[in-house]
């Protein structure tokens, strides 16, 4: 594999590492990150939450969700969100002074370097407001009432008594045929990422990739590749491609304008691309992320001689180990992905009917992946949803991690020579 120096910088080389790679890998413990040997997350269900005490149990008995803010057992559906006392009444307390609030980091990403388990809280109050907002909490329902009865009620009860309703009858056909379109998108990607792609020869402007006609659909106008060799920078694009082509069969992103769909492409498509590389891995069941060319980018580090840091142990093989640990599905992935998509969106550069359009698309998203588990699994649909919840924000950190790597290299890196990564990772806006 060919290097690309500018995207990797500092590096050193652990002594540990020989030819043979192994896929445990020694390095310095992190506090935000979790090691392939190191204890999972704790779940979300009731055995690997803390001790509760006898109200907390009773709670949980009648309400078996996770928090949507913190992850935290839910105690109802408050303000249009299942969420836990805690976060009920910061955001009421919030809306009612009307108080705002800065980001103690000054960045609005304090939620990019946490993890997110059961029981913790973002001590930050901008971002813990942001996230509020962002998984479906309304204000009017503070102050008009319009969502007032928060009573306890069976999610599970609930939650299949809206499916099998006649007015709601099609919750499940819907579900089914949004998996299926993806499940064949996501498959499509995979033959994409072999085939022989000239990358100079496409027009790498978000405009004019969301208008084009889909590569997914035209794959007879390209061979599969049997021995090629891409670098990074290149194969960053290619699924920076296949991240755009995956966001367009979404079912709601052509309820948007197409400058909220360019802002929504710019935002969120670099962490789909992320989660494409370990997905496909995963797949193919490795150990580390590997890419289409047989390139296993961990083996190709130690090899050049180059220092490996802890940073890229995460970037490169933890992302793997919720994938392997879990098992999930090729319809729990793809589901959890469009979910991914319109959580991860910065609302702030989206017109009104935008933003109004994206929180309806993120409730759309979670009732969607709420359903299919339910079908799974009527009795431990809650645990499983949290650990694809828990899957995303590592998919969020890896991103994030990725992001930074590059901006320390940004002094010697080539620009413009990758324009996709310009646009998603460094937010170039080209005049039009």
């Amino acid at each position: 594999m060919i290097l690309n120096a500018h995207l990797f910088s500092g590096l050193t080389i652990l002594p540990s590492f020989s030819s043979d790679y192994p896929v445990e890998l020694s390095y310095a413990p992190s506090n935000s990150w979790s090691t392939p040997n190191s204890t999972p997350s704790p779940s979300l269900s009731k055995s690997s939450s803390p001790k509760p005490t006898v109200s907390q149990a009773k709670e949980r008995r009648v309400f078996d969700l996770p928090c949507a803010v913190c992850l935290y057992p839910a105690t109802g559906y408050h303000y249009n969100v299942a969420s836990c006392n805690g976060c009920k009444t910061f955001f009421r307390r919030c809306v009612l002074s009307g108080s705002s609030y800065r980001c103690i980091r000054g960045d609005s990403n304090c939620l990019l370097n946490m993890r997110l388990v059961a029981g913790a809280r973002i001590k930050c109050r901008s971002c813990r407001l942001d996230r509020c907002l962002q998984q479906g909490m309304r204000k009017e329902a503070v102050t008009s009432g319009i969502v007032g009865n928060e009573e306890k009620v069976a999610p599970q009860t609930a939650y299949l008594a809206s499916i099998s309703l006649p007015s709601t009858s099609t919750a499940i056909p819907k579900v089914t045929e949004t998996a299926s379109c993806l499940r064949q998108t996501l498959r499509l990607i995979t033959k994409f990422r072999k085939c022989n792609i000239i990358v100079e020869k496409i027009d790498l402007h978000i405009s004019a990739l969301l208008t084009m006609p889909s590569f997914l659909d035209n794959l007879n106008n390209y061979q599969e590749e049997t021995d090629f060799k891409r670098d990074l920078p290149e194969w960053c694009t290619i699924d920076l491609l296949c991240a755009i082509e995956f966001a367009k069969k979404l079912p709601d992103l052509s309820k948007f304008s197409d400058s909220d769909k360019e802002e929504l492409i710019r935002n969120s498509c670099f962490t789909i691309a992320i989660a494409i590389e370990a997905i496909e891995s995963y797949f193919d069941k490795k150990k580390t992320v590997v890419m289409p060319d047989g390139t296993d980018v961990m083996q190709s580090l130690a090899n050049s001689g180059s220092v490996i840091h802890a940073v890229f142990t995460q970037m490169f093989v933890c992302i793997l180990d919720p994938l392997h640990r879990e098992s999930f599905t090729i319809d729990e992935l793809v589901l959890t992905l469009q979910l991914l998509f319109f959580t991860i969106a910065a609302p702030e550069n989206l017109t009104p009917e935008g933003k109004e359009q994206l929180e309806k698309s993120v409730k759309s998203s979670m009732h969607c992946l709420m359903v299919l588990l339910i079908t799974q699994n009527t009795t431990n649909f809650s645990a499983r949803y949290g650990s694809l919840i828990a899957l995303n924000e590592t998919f969020i950190k890896t991103a994030h991690a990725h992001k930074q790597k590059m901006k320390e290299a940004e002094h010697s890196r080539q620009k413009f020579r990758d324009f996709l990564i310009e646009q998603c990772v460094f937010d170039y806006r080209p005049a039009k």
